[in-house]
C-alpha cells in the first residue's frame, strides 16, 4: 500500500475573519455594499474584481444569490469561487454567533481577465468585498489597478 499525503486548504483570510468579528457580533444594519479586489503583482498579474450587495431575505434558514452579471459570458470556475467564498463567511459567522444569517448576496459587478485572473483569485476578490461592507479598514479595494486591468483586454 501506497500512502499519498491529503493537501488541506486552510483559511488564508482567517486573521481578516478574525478581525472581522467584532462587527459580526454587533446587530447588523443592512443592506451593506462590498466592494473588493484581488491583486498579485507578479510576472503575468493575476487579478479579480467583485462588487456585491448584502441585503435581507424575507424565507428564513437559508441564503441565496441574485447574480446581476452577465451569466453565460462568466465562467463556471469563477462562479464556483464567489459559492464558495460566500459559504465560507456563512458557516464563519453561523460558527461565531450560533445563528444563520438570513441574506441575499446581489452580485453587482464582476471583472476579470481571460488570461490573468486565476483559479482562486475570485475567492479572496469576494472575502475582501465582505471585509469591505463590514468594515473600509479590513480592505480597501484597488479600483485604480482593475480600470488599468481592464482597459488591457
Amino acid at each position: 500500500m501506497s500512502r499519498k499525503d491529503v493537501q488541506i486548504r486552510t483559511n488564508p483570510s482567517a486573521k481578516m475573519y478574525f478581525l472581522l468579528n467584532e462587527n459580526l457580533l454587533n446587530p447588523i444594519s443592512l443592506p451593506l455594499i462590498g466592494e473588493g479586489t484581488y491583486i498579485k503583482y507578479t510576472e503575468g498579474s493575476k487579478w479579480a474584481h467583485i462588487k456585491l450587495k448584502i441585503q435581507e431575505k424575507e424565507n428564513q434558514h437559508s441564503a441565496s444569490i441574485i447574480w446581476n452579471i452577465h451569466q453565460q459570458d462568466f465562467p463556471k470556475v469563477f462562479k464556483d469561487e464567489i459559492v464558495e467564498a460566500l459559504k465560507t463567511f456563512l458557516i464563519h459567522y453561523e460558527n461565531l454567533t450560533g445563528e444563520n444569517l438570513n441574506v441575499t448576496f446581489e452580485i453587482l459587478e464582476a471583472n476579470y481577465h481571460e488570461v490573468e485572473t486565476g483559479k482562486g483569485n475570485f475567492y479572496f476578490a469576494v472575502a475582501n468585498s465582505i471585509f469591505n461592507a463590514f468594515d473600509i479598514s479590513l480592505h480597501e479595494p484597488n479600483i485604480e489597478a482593475v480600470r488599468k486591468y481592464k482597459n488591457r483586454r
